[in-house]
């Protein structure tokens, strides 16, 4: 979960071939991981190492952007190390293993937004010049965006497009506040999300839905 030498020296080497360089997905809490060997920021003990890695990628003068990110169904590393992962509502899925997706309570709701915020301030501390929220492929809040993955029935559930964005507007928002409240001005706050989900002929969200949530974001 820690920034590696490695990571380092993968940064340096690439410190100048792009203005605008964004990180892998650090994952907010452990629950969250994506990659077995990426590196966390769900915690205090993670900013040193981070602080390290910002200054490698912005050694030859590039804006450096750290990725938030909660895997929620999709945390491979999660279901193996604790046999669990969490999503907007119950699922039955047989890949990589046979589990079943628990669906996460307000609390869980409210805790992982806060969660959201928590890393924001991470991120500031350790020196980076934005962050990006992912929403994009199966990630935890793309999965409330969709109607394929998102069965609820309370005001964060499938019932329209308003409630599915709900989750996803209210972590920009509490990261937002972070910002104003402790970033530099020109603190980069990134988005990144997947314009559509469709299988076959049936449709999760179309790219209509998709611009709704982004011009609400």
């Amino acid at each position: 979960g820690y920034v590696t030498k490695e990571d380092l020296d993968y940064a340096k080497r690439r410190a100048s071939s792009a203005p605008l360089q964004i990180t892998g997905a650090a994952y907010i809490e452990e629950y969250a991981q994506l990659f077995e060997y990426g590196f966390s920021i769900d915690d205090d003990r993670s900013i040193e190492g981070l602080k390290k890695l910002a200054q490698a990628m912005k050694k030859e003068g590039a804006k450096a952007v750290i990725q938030l990110t909660h895997a929620g169904r999709f945390a491979k590393i999660a279901l193996k190390d604790f046999g669990v992962v969490y999503g907007p509502s119950e699922m039955q899925l047989k890949s990589p293993v046979e589990h079943t997706v628990l669906p996460m309570s307000k609390r869980k709701i409210q805790h992982v937004i806060t969660q959201y915020a928590d890393a924001t301030r991470r991120a500031i501390q350790a020196g980076f010049d934005g962050i990006e929220i992912s929403s994009a492929q199966r990630l935890l809040i793309q999965t409330f965006f969709s109607t394929f993955s998102n069965q609820r029935d309370d005001e964060y559930g499938n019932q329209n497009v308003e409630n599915r964005s709900r989750f996803g507007i209210e972590v920009m928002a509490a990261v937002q506040k972070v910002i104003d409240e402790e970033a530099p001005a020109d603190f980069i706050l990134g988005f990144r999300g997947t314009p559509e989900e469709t299988r076959g002929k049936e449709i999760g969200y179309s790219v209509e839905d998709f611009l709704y949530f982004v011009d609400r974001i």
